[in-house]
């Protein structure tokens, strides 16, 4: 290459060094967009992508607990549950379906788990301000968090990049929570299959310093002990005994209460769990259960003698039990709803601007009558519809793409769909990942280097595939500088002795075209494409999907 000097004693050796610009530019794009990390989960997740978001999810959880002081218990109770059935990804947020009971609907769950508005208050302003792009997985971590926080007087940091799952079925609650009427070997096994120790079980046993129990989840133990009528489990202290008989009547009454699973400190955060234990005063089997073996015993001691370590501990375990099992890179989604999966209302991928199928999004959305796309900005649908009537009118109208500056090729593209208001669904499908929801926001802020990069990966999808087509590029360079492959490599200035008007001719009569029909230009861009992309090696992406 002219400008440059370089020792090539060789032709292959210019081909291997052509070589390494490509691995090179591939290794600069795959660092760039985080390949590299495993995907691990990190403190800071977001601190570009939505740099608000835990400052939300605070301000949320602040709100809830004003109105109801029990909501930090419910929360980390949310978490817990979430993460020790199918990982932490959200799925005890899904709602049932027909034929698909859900987890929240499990006995276990339903009706003690609370929490989820909290949730959905918070996804609903995370939405309006970076959508598509906070799973509703990191916001129950986030929240869980601030529990802690404000119950405890204690913060930790959280690693997020979970990303939501797309199942919740009902019969796998009772199969991987720990219950109630567990003895140690059970809840040792049970925390073992998430990968807990034995002092871990104890340490997060110690979340029951907050939160409240049905009666039902321990009557057995006030009035029909093993079976023996009107006995109670001589293991917890009988004066404990007579004050809960006084809150709970016996089974068959027809009444549930509620009461505190600390009756001492029942809205802090602290170690005084381990001293009704140690006192027979834990409310539940389970709890009693840690006085049981000497090994327990010892480490709720422990936990007595230092409120401070406990905490320390309790957060320690929080994070290691916010990576159970986790969903993260390209694996699940990012719900727009924390209670629907995506899939389950996005537009028709196929939808394109096929004049029937788009009105379908605006006036049949999943065949419900005068329904719309939920993903769509509602202001944005109502312009449309006023341009483009229902099925049966026999209009097929034309609208604009971009209708902000229709004309012209710049990056207001890129606003609309972080707007919510691209037209195709394939537009607004590039905020349904946080990577791509990055280039979009990249490409709103540098509008320059957007059409730099345009012109190289017109026919490339992705920043990967952009770096392959540079990469390539300088390979191309390089070997036609060493005259590889003559005849069949592309070149500037290819017809200038065979016909050098080529390019004016063109030129000229593009001119006259545009000034006919300001949009030709778009049309034949549109018309390299669909020829590029068919009969040559990137044809399986199925045009059709794209434009």
């Amino acid at each position: 290459m002219k400008g440059i000097m370089v020792p090539y004693s060789s032709t292959h050796g210019r081909f291997a060094m052509a070589g390494s610009l490509v691995l090179f530019f591939l290794l600069m794009e795959l660092a760039s967009v985080g390949l590299a990390h495993n995907g691990e989960l990190r403190v800071g997740y977001y601190s570009r992508t939505c740099p608000s978001v835990e400052d939300v999810v605070r301000n949320t959880v602040s709100k809830a607990v004003a109105r109801d002081p029990g909501a930090p218990a419910a929360l980390i109770r949310l978490h817990f549950h979430d993460c020790f059935v199918r990982g932490c990804d959200a799925s005890v947020l899904l709602d049932s379906t027909p034929g698909n009971p859900a987890e929240k609907d499990s006995p276990t769950n339903n009706p003690s788990l609370k929490g989820f508005d909290v949730i959905d208050e918070a996804k609903s302003t995370l939405e309006s301000q970076c959508p598509q792009v906070v799973s509703c997985a990191d916001i129950v971590a986030f929240a869980a968090r601030e529990s802690v926080r404000i119950a405890g007087g204690f913060y930790y940091p959280v690693p997020a990049g979970r990303r939501d799952g797309l199942v919740s079925k009902e019969f796998e609650v009772n199969q991987n929570l720990p219950m109630a009427f567990f003895n140690v070997k059970q809840l040792k096994e049970n925390f073992a299959r998430k990968g807990f120790s034995l002092e871990d079980m104890v340490t997060l046993s110690g979340a029951h310093t907050i939160g409240d129990s049905h009666c039902s989840a321990f009557s057995n133990r006030l009035y029909n002990f093993k079976n023996m009528t009107n006995a109670s489990d001589p293991s917890m202290d009988q004066t404990y005994v007579s004050d809960l008989k006084s809150k709970c009547p016996a089974p068959g009454s027809g009444q549930n209460p509620i009461v505190s699973l600390d009756p001492v400190t029942p809205r802090t955060l602290d170690n005084q769990y381990y001293v009704n234990v140690k006192s027979h005063r834990g409310l539940l089997s389970s709890d009693q259960a840690l006085m049981d073996r000497e090994d327990t015993a010892r480490m709720v001691q422990e936990n007595i003698n230092s409120g401070s370590m406990w905490l320390h501990k309790f957060a320690d375990a929080m994070v290691r039990m916010g990576k159970i099992e986790v969903l993260t890179g390209s694996q699940g989604q990012i719900r727009k709803s924390c209670r629907i999966p995506f899939c389950n209302y996005k537009r028709n991928d196929k939808a394109q601007d096929h004049y029937p199928t788009m009105v379908t999004l605006l006036y049949n959305f999943r065949n419900k009558t005068n329904t719309s796309d939920l993903s769509m900005d509602q202001t944005y649908v109502s312009d449309l519809k006023r341009k483009c009537p229902a099925l049966g009118s026999r209009q097929n109208p034309i609208i604009s793409l971009d209708p902000v500056t229709p004309r012209t090729m710049d990056n207001q593209y890129y606003v609309n769909v972080k707007s919510q208001k691209g037209l195709l669904s394939s537009d607004q499908a590039l905020m349904d990942s946080e990577d791509m929801a990055k280039m979009v926001l990249a490409n709103i802020n540098c509008g320059s280097m957007w059409l730099r990069n345009w012109g190289w990966g017109r026919s490339s999808h992705g920043r990967l595939a952009m770096a392959l087509n540079l990469a390539l590029f300088c390979l191309l360079i390089e070997l036609s500088s060493v005259g590889l492959a003559h005849g069949d490599d592309l070149r500037v200035g290819y017809y200038s002795s065979s016909c050098p008007s080529v390019e004016d001719v063109v030129r000229n009569t593009v001119t006259n075209a545009v000034a006919r029909d300001p949009g030709m230009p778009a049309a034949l861009i549109r018309l390299h494409f669909h020829d590029c992309f068919v009969r040559k090696t990137m044809s399986h992406l199925q045009l059709a999907n794209f434009l």
